[in-house]
């Protein structure tokens, strides 16, 4: 926030354009990903050829790495089949709307970002979905994903998830914003 910049003199604020992101990660380093409080998995494996990495595919204007998430095929009748990795814990408060901002290569695979929020007990107590836009493997921005954190909210998680099997996905540019009042 700056003073005036909502165009009041001598009271802060920033719009949703000019905001500062309160979380952001481009993969850059080790520190980045997988450490920094990152966790990968994937639900259904048929090898353990799945995988979870910095690669060096960057989105345009990401450095010089990117999130690269690939699946094997799925185990038949398996619920949520997919290859997933979630962000460290982000501090969150109750009643507030979060902003999430991405980008994504991944072939018209099918794929997703979700916006997790958690109470002091470590508990989800909500969520908010959006799926990635399809491509022929080039780079495009998500659209943004928002949500209302529920009441008793102490922090929030990205999860990305590639839901097609024996395929890849390329993810980067991550942002959380934190809109203003």
């Amino acid at each position: 926030k700056t003073c005036g910049g909502l165009g009041t003199a001598n009271v802060c604020g920033c719009s949703p354009t000019d905001c500062p992101p309160i979380y952001t990660n481009s993969f850059e380093t080790t520190a980045d990903f997988p450490a920094g409080g990152w966790q990968s998995w994937q639900n259904c494996p048929t090898d353990a050829t799945w995988s979870a990495a910095r690669e060096l595919y960057p989105a345009p204007g990401g450095g010089s790495w990117g999130l690269r998430l690939h699946t094997t095929g799925f185990v038949s009748g398996c619920q949520y089949p997919g290859v997933y990795s979630q962000s460290p814990p982000i501090s969150a408060l109750p009643g507030r709307v979060y902003r999430v901002m991405s980008w994504s290569r991944n072939g018209n695979n099918s794929g997703q970002t979700t916006l997790i929020f958690y109470d002091a007990a470590d508990q989800q107590i909500g969520a908010e979905f959006g799926a990635w836009a399809n491509d022929s493997w080039s780079w495009n921005a998500d659209a943004p994903l928002s949500g209302t954190s529920p009441a008793n909210t102490k922090w929030l998680r990205i999860r990305y998830g590639l839901l097609s099997p024996s395929e890849y996905a390329d993810l980067d540019l991550l942002e959380v914003h934190l809109e203003p009042l």
